[in-house]
């Protein structure tokens, strides 16, 4: 029970209403329909509360509508390859998490770091953006850091992807 709010192709928000029947079928209402639709509900003297007691909650949930924006706005990911010695294995670790990390937090639209270390002298990074913006920063961002702070560790040139995420939870 709940409703969240999006905004539609033409900049109108619109309102996405949950709203349950006893015999299990939804109820739709339309947005230009919405105030009658409520007040039959709430009177009662709606179809769905003489087919079998329908209710519907009429509160603000943010967090349902935050978890629909996030999952309908596209973010962008940036995932770094980094090859190195393995006996260089814990001092680029610390540096990333003591100094890369806060400096990548920064970046515009910023949500997430990973850093993966096999032990094995390789080593992974994802980075999560709400935006294409945010992303691109942090390509910059991290070749500047490696540039001045890791060169000497890396055996080879980072290998780089960056893109839209297409799928996530």
């Amino acid at each position: 029970m709940g409703y969240v709010s999006a905004v539609d192709s033409q900049g109108r928000t619109i309102w996405i209403a949950d709203a349950h029947r006893g015999d299990g079928k939804g109820f739709v209402v339309r947005p230009d329909k919405k105030l009658t639709a409520f007040i039959e509900l709430e009177s009662g003297d709606s179809p769905l509360t003489r087919e079998g007691g329908g209710h519907i909650a009429l509160r603000r949930n943010r967090v349902a509508n935050r978890k629909y924006q996030l999952g309908r706005s596209i973010m962008f990911a940036v995932i770094r390859h980094y090859h190195f010695d393995p006996k260089d294995s814990a001092e680029i670790d610390r540096r990333v998490r003591e100094e890369f990390v806060p400096i990548v937090k920064k970046a515009k639209g910023f949500v997430r770091y990973y850093w993966l270390d096999t032990g094995k002298g390789e080593a992974e990074s994802v980075s999560v953006f709400k935006d294409k913006a945010g992303a691109d920063e942090s390509v910059h961002l991290a070749a500047d850091y490696v540039k001045e702070h890791l060169s000497k560790f890396i055996t080879q040139k980072p290998e780089i992807i960056e893109g839209p995420i297409k799928a996530h939870d």
